[in-house]
């Protein structure tokens, strides 16, 4: 199962985020992190992407591990982030029945 958290940023305020990054403590050991990867979004900022992978019965754990990370940008003006929960196909083929 992974969580993918997508996330903006305006370039005047990338410099912060960076900085946020440098200070941000390791994710739990039970989560495999990937990212964070950029992109420019039209001269306006960057749109940003990590993917965050777990075992199923970690779902509440990493969510709440994630969730405080993203706390740590909330005094950022204009950061803004989306988090997804997405399931394995087979996963979600077995939740439907």
């Amino acid at each position: 199962m992974v969580i993918i958290v997508e996330n903006y940023v305006p370039w005047e305020r990338l410099a912060e985020v960076m900085e946020t990054n440098a200070k941000m403590q390791d994710i739990a050991s039970f989560i495999t992190m990937r990212g964070p990867y950029g992109t420019a979004d039209l001269g306006t900022g960057v749109k940003g992407i990590t993917v965050y992978e777990f075992d199923d019965a970690k779902l509440k754990d990493a969510t709440d591990a994630i969730t405080k990370r993203l706390m740590g940008y909330m005094n950022i003006p204009d950061y803004t982030w989306e988090m997804k929960t997405y399931y394995e196909m087979a996963e979600a083929a077995a939740l439907l029945g």
